[in-house]
């Protein structure tokens, strides 16, 4: 998973790099949609340093569990609970809720 988001972030780079232009395009990307895609991209960058929050923090005292384990709506309530515990920043916790919450169970 983080290589995938890593090489996805290598190519974002490249091909913004490349795709330089002295004039506008007439027919470019709206905004919206240009803002989802970074938007998407930030969340996934902030999904990866959550994990790596997650295995240093969280396994300091006890047993990781998976993402899986719980759904998104089970996880707010543990990563509230949790989070003060492991003295997480705002940023931190925020993080390590974009990683969890990624890999959540589907339920209600």
């Amino acid at each position: 998973m983080k290589n995938i988001i890593y090489a996805l972030f290598v190519a974002l780079t490249f091909f913004s790099a490349c795709s330089y232009q002295s004039t506008p395009k007439t027919n470019s990307v709206p905004q919206q949609a240009a803002t989802t895609f970074n938007m998407v991209t930030a969340s996934q960058i902030s999904a990866v340093e959550g994990e790596k929050i997650y295995t240093a923090k969280c396994g300091k005292c006890h047993d990781l569990k998976k993402t899986t384990d719980y759904t998104v709506k089970e996880w707010q309530p543990i990563m509230n609970r949790m989070a003060n515990k492991a003295k997480l920043s705002a940023d931190e916790k925020a993080n390590v809720m974009a990683f969890v919450t990624n890999g959540a169970k589907l339920g209600k």
